[in-house]
């Protein structure tokens, strides 16, 4: 009897040690868009969110973080003691657009142009105080009121170290740690931002997860397959990641029960001129409030609109194929320094058609090499009128010394120009590029889950035509998609 007793008693405590447990460690899960029922706070249950590839929305209770001080302006001013907020983002359009210098199209004259037109004041140094002013006091509802939209974002190490310890109660339970050997700290990315502020439509490398830890949000998502229909920005222009249209939720989407559907007679007349495929789209809408963390999953796509004035703190984790893709770009192109310049450009073809070949060796669904082509030429179609330089120039890829070319103005590769390599040659480039692209691209590609592998791919394709071309990518293109439609498909 007394062991009976002492057993009862030891499974009484056990659990209620479960049920205290179960209270502290699994996720308060929103009912709203939820996907599945509560998750782990630990690095397993995590990594398994992160891998199941689609946005999750969690509560999350911040009353009793350090982080909820966050709120208060005093705290900022007065505790923190930060006085002024360096490259403080200012707009009296309502969106935020970045403009990467750096990016090889940048150096296009007329994409120059676009900064000024598009690109969002920064504003060098800026008193704390007087940013939650123009938050408080400025009315942002109205876009042609004259006001100010304000947005600061910034790495919290840069900021102050105390926000870091604030963090330390919330960073660990958000690593995505996909390597047992390697465990850091992801990126913290602080944001603040006026109310009805908009982050265009874009997607991130990272694993995100965003907290917001005042105010409200919403997300507007399209999955990664999503990419053609809304005209992502060439990798190699400074807009990268961003689609091109600029959206804006009250004016372009119309509500339905689980997706969001364009409105077709209020959108712009350019939409069917330039931007067919935008029709198809089918939106997402996650609002995130108050002490609720929203997962964005990598090359997930996402608008982002301010509800009302906010602060947010987003936790990024490297994605493991996002340092694939860099190991691939570092193994660079197996091309002989010898080669002519013709010999290259004609080698670049070849390489590319086996680099997609392989790649979709892997899927069950097999694409036409032209289509990834076609699709990737697409990124570059609608800015042809703005960017003249973009346009195809075929008197860029013609014969300037070959002499088995007769005619001076005839593109360097066509069907019948295939002679810069006697056929033999030609036979043991395809074997040699194939070898090399088994043995050291097709490993990295591998992990990569099929939604996303043709971004890589087409991402990786502007590289190789940036290394070996220079800026003359849709000349290349074009000359690509003639010569696959017409030989290569046929003869390999």
């Amino acid at each position: 009897m007394k062991d009976n007793t002492i057993l009862g008693l030891f499974l009484f405590l056990l659990i209620l040690i479960m049920g205290l447990l179960y209270q502290n460690i699994y996720l308060n899960h929103d009912n709203d868009n939820s996907v599945k029922d509560g998750r782990k706070f630990n690095d397993l249950d995590i990594l398994k969110i992160a891998k199941n590839g689609i946005p999750v929305k969690f509560n999350y209770d911040i009353s009793d973080l350090k982080v909820n001080k966050w709120k208060d302006e005093d705290y900022w001013i007065n505790e923190l003691k930060i006085e002024e907020i360096k490259n403080v983002g200012r707009s009296k359009n309502k969106y935020f657009t970045y403009f990467k210098d750096e990016r090889p199209l940048g150096t296009i004259e007329s994409i120059k142009n676009i900064k000024d037109k598009y690109h969002t004041e920064s504003i060098p140094k800026m008193k704390m105080k007087d940013f939650f002013n123009e938050l408080n006091t400025k009315n942002t509802d109205i876009i042609d009121s004259g006001n100010y939209y304000y947005y600061y974002a910034e790495h919290i190490s840069k900021i102050s170290t105390l926000l870091e310890e604030d963090m330390e109660e919330i960073y660990p339970l958000f690593i995505v740690n996909e390597n047992d050997n390697l465990l850091y700290k992801p990126k913290m990315l602080l944001w603040m931002g006026s109310k009805n502020a908009v982050t265009r439509l874009h997607y991130d490398w990272n694993y995100n997860f965003h907290l917001v830890i005042k105010g409200s949000k919403r997300f507007m998502f399209l999955p990664p397959d999503e990419f053609n229909n809304v005209y992502i920005f060439p990798h190699l222009h400074p807009y990268n990641t961003k689609s091109q249209l600029f959206i804006d939720h009250h004016q372009y989407w119309n509500t339905s029960k689980d997706h969001y559907d364009l409105e077709y007679h209020d959108l712009d007349h350019m939409i069917d001129r330039k931007y067919k495929n935008y029709k198809k789209s089918k939106f997402i809408e996650i609002v995130v409030n108050e002490g609720q963390i929203l997962y964005i999953p990598p090359l997930y796509l996402h608008h982002v609109e301010s509800l009302e004035n906010s602060i947010s703190i987003a936790m990024w984790s490297l994605c493991y194929e996002t340092d694939l893709m860099n190991k691939v770009i570092e193994t660079g192109l197996p091309f002989h320094k010898s080669w002519s310049k013709q010999q290259t450009i004609f080698s670049t073809i070849i390489y590319i058609n086996e680099l997609i070949t392989n790649v979709h060796f892997l899927e069950t669904i097999h694409y036409s090499n032209t289509k990834i082509i076609k699709d990737l030429l697409a990124r570059y179609e609608p800015l042809y009128d703005e960017h003249p330089e973009l346009r195809p120039n075929p008197i860029y890829i013609k014969n300037d010394s070959a002499s088995n070319i007769e005619n001076e103005d005839s593109r360097l590769i066509c069907p019948n120009d295939r002679d810069i390599f006697i056929k033999p040659e030609v036979i043991q480039l395809v074997e040699y590029f194939r070898n090399h692209i088994n043995q050291e691209l097709i490993p990295l590609f591998q992990p990569i889950p099929v939604e996303r592998r043709n971004i890589w791919l087409m991402d990786l394709i502007e590289v190789i035509l940036y290394n070996t071309i220079d800026l003359h990518i849709t000349s290349m293109l074009t000359c690509i998609i003639e010569i696959y439609d017409n030989v290569l498909q046929n003869q390999y």
